[in-house]
């Protein structure tokens, strides 16, 4: 429940000039009403069978960008640039006061402050995609 983050949230972050790939295999209806509101947001659910299909996508992506979720393990894992959007009371693995992960080189973590809401990390989010990508 605390690491998840509502479609309609993170949403904005789709509203740059990018382009994205949804990883999550299971999308209720709403979700997937909400995406096809983004051109550049390509739903991929039905093409993904196992962690080895995920894992052969994420190789192809420039970066993942995603909750605490095993996308975040795997991709980081894999080496993959990965920015993890973490709660303001972490699971313990993403240890306290980091922006980065002694296990994962790769992995950028965003926290909430302690006003537990979402939306200052995405925000912080798309401003470093916005540099990243120099929008």
């Amino acid at each position: 429940r605390n690491r998840s983050i509502k479609l309609e949230t993170f949403k904005e972050i789709f509203k740059n000039a990018l382009h994205f790939v949804a990883l999550q295999k299971d999308l209720n209806k709403n979700d997937l009403a909400t995406l096809d509101h983004f051109n550049n947001v390509l739903v991929i659910k039905d093409q993904i069978s196992d962690f080895a299909d995920t894992a052969r996508i994420i190789e192809k992506l420039d970066l993942v960008i995603t909750v605490d979720t095993s996308i975040a393990h795997l991709a980081a894992a894999m080496g993959k640039e990965t920015w993890v959007l973490i709660p303001f009371i972490p699971d313990y693995r993403w240890m306290l006061d980091r922006e980065d992960s002694p296990w994962y080189l790769s992995a950028k973590l965003y926290r909430q402050d302690i006003s537990r809401t979402w939306e200052p990390v995405v925000d912080r989010v798309i401003s470093d995609l916005n540099r990243r990508f120099m929008l």
